[in-house]
């Protein structure tokens, strides 16, 4: 997972730097960046709800089979 963050955090820092052309930075580029950087984040805030959400569900599931089956060795034993 947090492989996944540090690609996603790279990939948030390299679409908000200014697009350029013909090396100088062009004002109709720069607004087009800033259009897909806001696009792109809302996505990718999304996406990482989306993905923490079922992580906290897992972990849940996970916590309730371990207590299951901790109470089962208990009483068998």
């Amino acid at each position: 997972m947090l492989i996944v963050y540090i690609a996603g955090f790279a990939t948030a820092i390299y679409l908000t730097v200014p697009a350029e052309q013909n090396g100088q930075p062009g004002e109709s580029c720069s607004i087009q960046a800033k259009f897909k950087t806001n696009e792109f984040a809302q996505s990718y805030s999304n996406s990482l709800h989306k993905c923490v959400d079922f992580i906290k569900d897992q972990s849940r599931r996970a916590g309730a089979f371990i207590k299951e089956k901790v109470n089962e060795h208990r009483d068998n034993s």
